[in-house]
């Protein structure tokens, strides 16, 4: 359900997984603090770019993110070298029709 573009390749343990709930893109970035990465919300795409100090590497990707994610509440955390984004859904909107 998700897009990624990548300005560098990817490794093979970045992936997007779907729950009831949300979608979580987990994402390699050995070597690289939280304090830089970051993260944006860039004409429907969220960007994940990363720099490692050790040899000034910059990663980015692009996650194409779909109109059931609320951007309100994408949260983030970093363990082990392992970027876990999490994209909770929208409620789905119910829409009374009367008739007349």
């Amino acid at each position: 359900m998700f897009t990624y573009y990548y300005e560098e390749r990817a490794g093979a343990s970045d992936v997007v997984t779907e729950t009831e709930n949300q979608y979580v893109a987990s994402i390699d970035l050995p070597g690289v603090s939280k304090e830089d990465i970051n993260l944006d919300i860039d004409d429907g795409y969220l960007v994940v770019s990363a720099i490692r100090k050790s040899n000034k590497a910059k990663k980015t990707r692009y996650v194409k993110l779909y109109k059931n994610v609320d951007p309100q509440a994408i949260t983030a955390s970093l363990s082990d070298g392992v970027l876990s984004v999490q994209l909770p859904k929208k409620e789905k909107e119910k829409i009374k029709i009367s008739i007349e």
